[in-house]
């Protein structure tokens, strides 16, 4: 099977926890999500300002997706109907590279160009301060690998 709709190259991609669907990031500065029973693409969001550089699926059941992307900026959308729920913008200078949710879907990792790390509240959308950190990756059990 060969799915084709970016304008630009595909930098980033993620099924989602069902695998019924596939989303893709690009350089276009969209995400396409990908229906794979179907074959098709069923919806194409406008993500961000700049190229997509990480995707992921909440770990429970998929209900939201995260998107990460040059712009600084990371944003949580409702899979339902592809709706924002929230943005985020990251402080530095770094454009972000990756995300990654914890097991529990309260706490976010990015990384960016700017050779940082962050950990973050998802229900708040703030960093977390350097001295909490190891104790929030102890109480959750995260594995940062």
């Amino acid at each position: 099977m060969s799915l084709q709709g970016h304008v630009k190259q595909m930098v980033s991609m993620k099924f989602s926890y069902n695998c019924f669907q596939l989303a893709t990031g690009s350089d276009d500065n969209t995400v396409k999500i990908w229906d794979l029973r179907r074959k098709g693409c069923i919806y194409t969001l406008p993500a961000h300002q700049k190229t997509i550089s990480d995707i992921c699926f909440d770990k429970n059941d998929s209900k939201f997706m995260m998107t990460c992307s040059y712009d600084s900026s990371f944003k949580l959308w409702n899979v339902r109907d592809w709706s924002i729920v929230k943005i985020f913008n990251s402080t530095g200078e770094g454009k972000l590279t990756s995300i990654s949710l914890s097991q529990d879907n309260k706490y976010l990792i990015t990384t960016s160009l700017d050779r940082t790390i962050k950990l973050w509240e998802l229900g708040t959308g703030k960093e977390i301060e350097n001295n909490k950190v190891e104790s929030i990756i102890n109480e959750n059990k995260m594995e940062l690998n």
